[in-house]
């Protein structure tokens, strides 16, 4: 490196040259060199400039990467889609009856001639196809088993989901954790859960809950089609339709929060509107709905209401008013500010008249069932399905809506998401945006597929274990016998 001397002389020596008297300055004893000045300059430039190519050049290939994953489908590479609700396991006991020498999972079902099953949308090639990373397996019950056997039915049915997983383990894998779902995905593997759907599997008994919950179920729909003795279902908002309890019974709400105990998510899919607002007022955990629509878009009763929708931020809103409240208090007189806070209490009184229930962090996954998107299976498409998941991303947020497409437990599916295979299809219309939707960044779909779940489940299993941490033990509380009315014939411990 070359060594600059300062000298009392009228001549600076650096290693190889000298410097005329003119180039120094004279300030005092010392004397400043012009031309090693600007050299240092370019030297220092040159470094800038190099760094700052440097920069450009990984911002533009991290871009380029981004860009890629726009590409819609491309996404379920990065996260898994995990569906909410899919019947495979209830055509398994309707037509094989739950015998898996008489099944072939990785066959056509639609083709297949034992089968002749029209309505089985399911198989291993399709959800290879349609990128599944995750799927809720659910273990149904008709509701005329209320009452008689159906928590044995309901056994049965979480016996051959498991009995599934086992027999095709290159391609299935047990999960009954957020982080179980990501060790599934990150093997190649389909992650493979249990739900529960119908409150009438535990035949109203908070022990019979804890035991399919160890048994591996990770959400109980509330109700089915038809009223428990402590929760109605969503036939009451219908046409003619009487509400029995007018939402949860007392007993209803211990089931709540019996799950949230045991870190199991609570689904309020088939639920009546008021048993929707009374779980999520109770509920010290997120709710999913495992398998909704909107109902704006189809003023059905198994589909959810906007004011229910509003719900997941609601309470995200009133925490920012009062953040605002703060600041005014710091900078402006008592006067004003009493002013304000009337003004706000009047606003927040208005809200909840018209949002009921308090803020849920939880998630809608859409349903695809024809009946359901269009009101009528004859003209339901994929643009329409699409028209429900902007619709409660409009209302709820991005962060509140995922998929729970509900294939094999209807009869018809929209024209373009035929079966398992489709999704990909979905998410790549999602990505090109039409006029008037919302843009989906890569990141929106992330959420969309599979992030928003995770998230919710994530957070039932973190309440989970601040309530075992805090002490709080098994509820123990036994259904008044009044609330069986006339159905006791099948009980002898009354």
């Amino acid at each position: 490196m070359t060594s600059l001397v300062l000298t009392d002389s009228s001549q600076l020596t650096a290693e190889g040259f000298e410097k005329l008297p003119d180039q120094i300055i004279s300030k005092g004893s010392e004397h400043i060199d012009l031309v090693a000045v600007p050299r240092l300059w370019w030297v220092l430039g040159g470094v800038g400039t190099a760094l700052l190519v440097i920069v450009i050049i990984v911002l533009a290939v991290t871009l380029s990467g981004s860009a890629v994953i726009l590409e819609g489908d491309e996404v379920l590479d990065v996260v898994p889609l995990i569906d909410g609700h899919n019947d495979l396991p209830w055509n398994l006991k309707s037509l094989a009856s739950n015998k898996m020498a008489n099944f072939d999972f990785t066959k056509n079902f639609t083709n297949d001639p034992v089968w002749n099953c029209t309505s089985c949308f399911t198989d291993l090639p399709k959800l290879r196809e349609g990128k599944v990373g995750g799927q809720f397996w659910v273990a149904y019950v008709s509701c005329n088993s209320q009452y008689k056997d159906a928590v044995e039915q309901t056994l049965e049915q979480i016996d051959v989901i498991k009995r599934l997983i086992k027999a095709y383990p290159n391609d299935l894998q047990f999960a009954d954790s957020s982080e179980s779902i990501w060790d599934a995905f990150n093997a190649g593997k389909i992650a493979s859960l249990i739900a529960v759907e119908g409150g009438h599997s535990i035949d109203s008994r908070l022990a019979v809950l804890r035991i399919m919950a160890e048994a591996g179920a990770r959400y109980l729909t509330l109700t089915h089609s038809c009223n428990t003795p402590w929760a109605d279902g969503s036939p009451v908002d219908g046409t003619g339709g009487t509400p029995e309890h007018n939402g949860l019974t007392e007993y209803g709400k211990l089931v709540v929060k019996e799950l949230n105990r045991l870190g199991v998510m609570v689904d309020l899919s088939h639920v009546s509107k008021q048993v929707m607002i009374d779980a999520i007022n109770v509920s010290r955990a997120p709710i999913i709905f495992s398998h909704s629509s909107a109902w704006s878009i189809c003023n059905h009763h198994r589909n959810v209401q906007d004011d229910v929708l509003h719900n997941m931020t609601f309470f995200f809103f009133i925490i920012f008013i009062f953040i605002i409240i703060i600041i005014i208090i710091i900078i402006i007189i008592i006067i004003i500010i009493i002013i304000i806070i009337i003004i706000i209490i009047i606003i927040i009184k208005q809200q909840q008249k018209c949002i009921q229930p308090t803020q849920n962090n939880g998630v809608v996954m859409v349903n695809f069932y024809s009946g359901f998107v269009s009101c009528s299976e004859a003209n339901a498409t994929l643009d329409i399905v699409v028209d429900h998941i902007n619709h409660i991303r409009n209302v709820a947020g991005v962060n509140h809506v995922g998929i729970g497409a509900d294939y094999d437990g209807v009869s018809k599916m929209p024209t373009g998401l035929e079966n398992v295979s489709k999704y990909p299809d979905l998410f790549n219309r999602l990505a090109n945006t039409k006029a008037g939707e919302p843009t989906w960044t890569a990141e929106d779909l992330k959420k969309l597929a599979g992030l928003n779940l995770l998230r919710v489940f994530k957070d039932v299993e973190k309440v989970r274990d601040s309530l075992a941490a805090s002490g709080e033990l098994p509820y123990e509380d036994l259904l008044p016998e009044t609330s069986l009315g006339n159905n006791t014939e099948c009980r002898t411990d009354l």
